[in-house]
């Protein structure tokens, strides 16, 4: 259970609390001026805020050419299953406030009739952000570009760095990758196939080495099943049955 009057205490000045439950099934308790928090969870809160525009190309090829411009749209970037988790927004402007860390997008950090709760069924890198990392360093896809090839070169891009980082000393960075049918580059799966590849040398020097200290003889009868004694050794003399 949160207290959500001592986060939000200029906004929502009431004594109000939040089950911890699925988003749909929040229930709003405590005085009528009591305010929900949507989108709820911590890990909403600290879905980045920064901005990015578009990578522009500065001076492609050495010429006086006019730069270029690569659009990274963020459609097709989640995963079905990740859009089916997210609804349109249940509450009005004036029955919810933005988490924390998103006050600085609405009025008085605020939701309004003109800025109303976002509906994060439409928004695509909130659904990357919502399916957590397992580890603490992590890349998160935020668009593609499906329609020019990229040129060797300059360029440009805008940010706004609104999330802060500072306090707990961790760092920020802008990967451009290629993808292929089985993905982007995994790390993990990578030192697995490593591992598995060098546990399964391990065991054939192994074998090999049991096969040069005790061989066995090749095609020996004796091995077969129907030539086996009560205790699961090779019988002698046994031959194959006719």
């Amino acid at each position: 259970m949160i207290n959500l009057s001592s986060v939000s205490r200029k906004i929502c000045e009431s004594n109000y609390w939040i089950d911890n439950t699925a988003l749909e099934n929040m229930e709003r308790k405590g005085s009528t001026n009591g305010c929900a928090t949507t989108p709820y969870k911590v890990n909403t809160s600290s879905h980045s805020i920064d901005t990015f525009s578009d990578l522009t190309l500065l001076n492609p090829s050495g010429t006086a050419a006019n730069n270029i411009t690569y659009a990274f749209p963020s459609t097709g970037i989640a995963w079905p299953d990740d859009k089916t988790r997210l609804k349109p927004p249940a509450y009005q402007p004036d029955e919810a406030l933005p988490p924390p860390n998103w006050a600085l997008r609405y009025p008085n950090g605020q939701y309004t009739a003109e800025y109303p709760p976002p509906d994060l069924s439409l928004d695509e890198h909130f659904q990357v952000w919502m399916r957590t990392s397992w580890y603490p360093t992590f890349r998160k896809l935020w668009g593609k570009n499906t329609q020019l090839a990229m040129e060797p070169g300059r360029y440009q891009m805008e940010l706004d760095m609104n999330y802060p980082i500072q306090s707990y000393g961790g760092t920020k960075a802008i990967i451009l990758t290629s993808t292929s049918f089985l993905g982007d580059r995994n790390s993990f799966m990578g030192y697995a196939w490593i591992t598995m590849g060098c546990i399964c040398a391990a065991l054939g020097i192994i074998f090999l080495g049991a096969n040069c200290i005790k061989p066995r003889k090749l095609g020996d009868h004796t091995y077969l099943s129907w030539n086996q004694g009560a205790g699961g050794g090779p019988t002698s003399g046994a031959a194959h049955p006719e």
